[in-house]
C-alpha cells in the first residue's frame, strides 16, 4: 500500500459541465440585466490516466504515471453575441519511490505535475482566455511507521511546492493579466493516529508552511502568498460507547495569514471546536454533528483587502447514511 503521507495533486478531471439559463417564472422573457442570464457557459475536461506500480522487491515499490487532459471552455454573451473559448492540453506525470527497510517502517520520495485552468463559469473573460493554465511541480520526501499492531501510526513528510504561470498584473497594460507569477511552498507535516484503548483513537496533524512569491509583477519577491498560514494543526478524537453509539471532538488551528499578497491585511488565527455523536447500525450510519460548537468568530479566507469572508457560526447537521 502506498504510504499515505506521500500526497499526490489531484486534478478535477472526467467532468463535464453544462450550465444553461435559469428559467423565467410565469413564462416572463430573461432580463439579460440580470448577470443570470447574460453568459451561456459550457466547459468540458476529458483525460487518459496510464499508472504501473513495480515491486522490485519485499523493500523497493516503484509506481509511475502520466495523465494527459484537454479541459474546454467556452462562453457565449448575450449581450453583445461575443464568443470566449479556450481549450488547454496538459500532460501530468508522477513518479514515487518507496523502501521499506523493516515492516514497521517506510521511506519515500515522489515528484509529481499538475495542471490547473484559468478562469470559470462565474468569472471567465477575455483577459482569463489569453492565460496558460497554471503548472504545479511536488517534490516530497518523507517516513511512515506502524507500531503495536496499527496501535501507534506516525508519518514525516518534507514538501516543496513549486507554482508557475501564476496571474500577474502586465505593467504596461491596465487591467490585463499575464501568467508569468511563481510562488513557492514548503514545509513540514507530522501525522500521528493513536489507538490507547479497543474504542478510542486519537489523531493529530501539524503543517508548517513556508510559503513565498518568487516571481511577480504586482507584488514583491519574498512576500507571502494570500491566505496562507504558516502554521495549522488539528487534534480529533472518537470514542465508542457501547451498542453502536459514539462520540466525537476536536480542535481545528490555522495561523495567521494576509488578506492579500502585499501583506498588509493580516487575518487573526483562530481555533474552532467542532463534535459529533452518531450510532452504527448494520443497515445505516446516523451522525449529528455540531460545527463550530462554540460559535467562535473568526475570518476564514479573503480575496481582498476589502472582501473578508467570516467563518460560519455554530451549526448543527443531522445526516443519515444508508449503504447501497
Amino acid at each position: 500500500m502506498w504510504p499515505p503521507g506521500a500526497r499526490f495533486p489531484e486534478q478535477e478531471r472526467g467532468r463535464a459541465v453544462d450550465r444553461h439559463l435559469q428559467p423565467c417564472p410565469h413564462g416572463a422573457a430573461p432580463d439579460l440585466h440580470d448577470g443570470r442570464h447574460r453568459r451561456g457557459v459550457h466547459e468540458h475536461a476529458v483525460g487518459a490516466y496510464l499508472q504501473d506500480q513495480i515491486k522490485f522487491s519485499e523493500e523497493w515499490h516503484l509506481l509511475a504515471s502520466a495523465r494527459v487532459d484537454r479541459f474546454d471552455q467556452h462562453q457565449l454573451s448575450r449581450l453583445n453575441g461575443q464568443v470566449l473559448q479556450r481549450t488547454d492540453d496538459t500532460f501530468s506525470p508522477r513518479l514515487g519511490l518507496v523502501y521499506r527497510p523493516l515492516p514497521q517502517l517506510s521511506f519515500y520520495g515522489t515528484a509529481s505535475r499538475s495542471y490547473q485552468p484559468t478562469g470559470s463559469s462565474f468569472f471567465f473573460s477575455q483577459n482569463l482566455a489569453d492565460l496558460r493554465p497554471e503548472r504545479t511541480d511536488l517534490i516530497e520526501v518523507g517516513a511512515k511507521t506502524d507500531w503495536f499492531d496499527g496501535r501507534l501510526q506516525g508519518s514525516l513528510a518534507l514538501y516543496r511546492v513549486d507554482k508557475a504561470n501564476v496571474a500577474t498584473n502586465d505593467p504596461a497594460r491596465p487591467n490585463v493579466r499575464l501568467a508569468v507569477g511563481e510562488q513557492r511552498h514548503q514545509g513540514v507535516e507530522v501525522d500521528l493516529v493513536a489507538k490507547p484503548l479497543d474504542g478510542w483513537d486519537v489523531r493529530a496533524a501539524y503543517t508548517y508552511i513556508d510559503a513565498e512569491i518568487t516571481k511577480s509583477n504586482n507584488f514583491p519577491v519574498g512576500a507571502r502568498p494570500a491566505n496562507v498560514p504558516r502554521h495549522a494543526a488539528q487534534v480529533w478524537t472518537n470514542y465508542e460507547i457501547g451498542a453502536g453509539f459514539g462520540i466525537g471532538g476536536g480542535l481545528t488551528y490555522v495561523g495567521a495569514r494576509y488578506a492579500t499578497a502585499d501583506d498588509t491585511v493580516r487575518l487573526p488565527g483562530y481555533v474552532r471546536t467542532d463534535a459529533r455523536l452518531y450510532y452504527k447500525h448494520p443497515r445505516f450510519e446516523a451522525n449529528l454533528s455540531v460545527n463550530n460548537l462554540f460559535n467562535a468568530r473568526y475570518f476564514e479566507a479573503a480575496s481582498t483587502n476589502s472582501q473578508i469572508s467570516p467563518g460560519a457560526p455554530r451549526s448543527i447537521v443531522l445526516s443519515l447514511r444508508v449503504p447501497l
